[in-house]
C-alpha cells in the first residue's frame, strides 16, 4: 500500500533521507489502524494525537452534518511538528449524507493545503471509509466525484498522506466542525481559539510531547 506519492522524482541524494521520513510516517499510520474487535475490547490501545515530523504539516479533518437541514460543517485544523495552531478551516456547505460531508471535508483541507501551496502534508480523518477509498478502495459511488478531486489534487505534493485515527484523537477539529454547525465558532477562532478549544489543543500538544 503506498501512503505518499510525489510530483518529482528524489535525487539519488535525496533517497536516504526521503526513506526516513517516509519510515516514520508510514509507522505512524500503522500505529492508528483499526483494532481488532478483541484488540479494542481489551481496551490495550490509547490513541492520543501525534504531531508531524519535520517541516511535514499535519491537517485533521473532521464534518458536522445535519440530517434536518442537508448541510455540513466543515472542519480543518493544521498543526505544524510543534504541535502549533497554524492554520484552520469552518465553513459550511450542502450535503445528501454524511459520508459525502466527510469527502467533502477532506476535498476542502486539500484544496486548501494546495492553495498556500503547502508541499508536505498528511491529513487525518476518523472516517475510515474515506481514508480507504484515498488509499486506492473502490470509490463508494455518492464519493466517487470527490475523491477523483483528492487524487488529482494529491499529484501537486511532494508528500501527501492520508491516515486513519480514532475519534479521540481528532477531538480538536470535532469541536471546531461542531461549533460551526451550532454557529457558536467565533470567525477569528484561529487567531484567538475559544477557551474549549484551547485546552483540546494544549492536550493534543501535551500527549504528544510524552510519546
Amino acid at each position: 500500500m503506498t501512503l505518499f506519492s510525489g510530483g518529482t522524482r528524489p535525487k539519488p541524494s535525496e533517497i536516504v533521507q526521503l526513506t526516513q521520513i517516509q519510515v516514520e510516517e508510514w509507522l505512524e499510520a500503522t500505529a492508528t489502524q483499526p483494532q481488532t474487535s478483541q484488540t479494542h475490547n481489551a481496551g490495550s490501545h490509547f490513541s492520543q494525537w501525534r504531531s508531524p515530523k519535520g517541516d511535514t504539516l499535519k491537517i485533521n479533518i473532521d464534518a458536522s452534518w445535519s440530517p434536518t437541514n442537508k448541510y455540513v460543517a466543515i472542519g480543518v485544523v493544521v498543526r505544524d511538528s510543534g504541535g502549533l495552531l497554524v492554520s484552520g478551516l469552518a465553513k459550511k456547505i450542502a450535503a445528501p449524507s454524511p459520508l459525502v460531508a466527510e469527502a467533502l471535508a477532506l476535498r476542502e483541507a486539500i484544496q486548501m493545503a494546495h492553495n498556500l501551496q503547502w508541499s508536505k502534508c498528511l491529513f487525518e480523518s476518523d472516517n475510515i471509509q474515506v481514508i480507504n477509498v484515498c488509499r486506492g478502495d473502490t470509490p463508494v459511488g455518492e464519493i466517487e466525484a470527490n475523491v477523483t478531486d483528492v487524487a488529482y489534487l494529491q499529484s501537486s505534493f511532494a508528500r501527501c498522506g492520508f491516515i486513519w485515527v480514532k475519534r479521540e484523537e481528532n477531538e480538536s477539529v470535532n469541536f471546531v466542525a461542531q461549533s460551526c454547525l451550532r454557529g457558536s465558532l467565533p470567525p477569528n477562532w484561529v487567531i484567538q481559539p475559544p477557551p474549549q478549544l484551547c485546552a483540546l489543543l494544549s492536550k493534543d500538544l501535551q500527549s504528544s510531547l510524552v510519546q
